[in-house]
């Protein structure tokens, strides 16, 4: 089965900084560790102007949740398509280049490529995202497959790229599966905006905070009257899946819940943890797993993520 995504595409700079102090100052606003902020593409430029004589670059390459999720899943065998844009510009061309594995032949090249600065502390270790969005996001929908029969969807920042995504969903055949992850970005949108997308979502991949922003609550168990009803989905449907850092994640389906401890390991970034869980998660449930393997899979693999800058534990996971 050929596994779809689609969501941001950036060019991720992931620098490392003396503290989250220093990350307020050089943005003049109260920064949260952990948080995402949108900035335009002119300020991107001139804060990584100043961060390449201030700060250690770690890493550049490419990045956006779905499409970490999609390389991953590219490297453990799986065979993915990614839907979406990027600009028609040399960091596009780098992004393009970090995507092995991937089918990009419904790709559209357009605009400026979206950059996503990635500060990390060395105090801290948690860090602060700031996204430049791709300022043409989104695809045109007569241009996308006809037959999708498994998508999985992050966010974009766009009024057009979410109508996009939107358009996708409502084209899905019955049968087909729809997993999410909605970031803060499509979180903070709440689920009336959201409704038609998480009606037919049969997998929602989620932390606490974001179902805060989502649903205005903490149980895990609200959002599944806002998912694909069970009656209409696949056995074992619908599924909320709350990745929850240090204390490991747990997925609740079926009126019960479950839980899986995280893996010791020596953070050295955290970018894309979250994305690795998924891809683990998605491994495992596709090829026909209990829920807790799932759970252990995903924790596993965001462990092994977490122990190198950016997606460079990737040449790992295939050796």
């Amino acid at each position: 089965m050929r596994l779809y995504f689609s969501g941001a595409l950036n060019l991720d700079l992931i620098f490392e900084i003396n503290s989250i102090e220093e990350a307020r100052e050089l943005l003049n606003q109260d920064l949260v560790p952990g948080r995402e902020y949108v900035i335009d593409q002119e300020t991107a430029r001139e804060l990584v102007s100043r961060l390449d004589t201030s700060s250690c670059l770690r890493y550049r390459g490419g990045g956006g949740s779905a499409a970490n999720t999609s390389t991953i899943l590219a490297a453990l065998g799986w065979e993915t398509t990614f839907l979406g844009t990027v600009g028609s510009d040399p960091e596009g061309d780098l992004v393009l280049a970090s995507m092995e594995g991937v089918g990009l032949e419904t790709l559209k090249r357009r605009g400026k490529t979206a950059i996503c600065i990635i500060l990390v502390a060395r105090d801290h270790r948690d860090r602060i995202i700031l996204v430049a969005p791709n300022n043409e996001e989104g695809l045109l929908l007569k241009d996308a497959p006809g037959t999708i029969p498994f998508l999985h969807l992050s966010s974009l920042v766009s009024k057009n790229g979410l109508e996009f995504h939107k358009g996708l969903v409502k084209r899905l055949k019955h049968e087909a599966i729809l997993s999410m992850d909605p970031g803060e970005i499509y979180s903070k949108k709440g689920v009336d905006t959201l409704s038609s997308m998480l009606q037919r979502t049969d997998i929602l991949f989620i932390t606490r905070d974001e179902l805060r922003m989502l649903t205005g609550r903490k149980d895990p168990m609200a959002a599944i009257p806002f998912l694909r009803s069970e009656k209409d989905g696949l056995p074992g449907h619908p599924m909320v899946v709350m990745k929850m850092g240090e204390r490991g994640a747990a997925c609740y389906f079926s009126g019960k819940g479950i839980s899986a401890s995280p893996s010791k390991v020596h953070v050295v970034d955290n970018t894309g943890a979250g994305d690795a869980f998924d891809a683990g998660f998605l491994n495992a449930w596709l090829r026909g797993k209990e829920p807790f393997e799932c759970l252990r899979e995903g924790v596993n693999l965001a462990a092994l993520s977490l122990s190198d800058w950016g997606r460079a534990w990737i040449t790992r996971l295939k050796e």
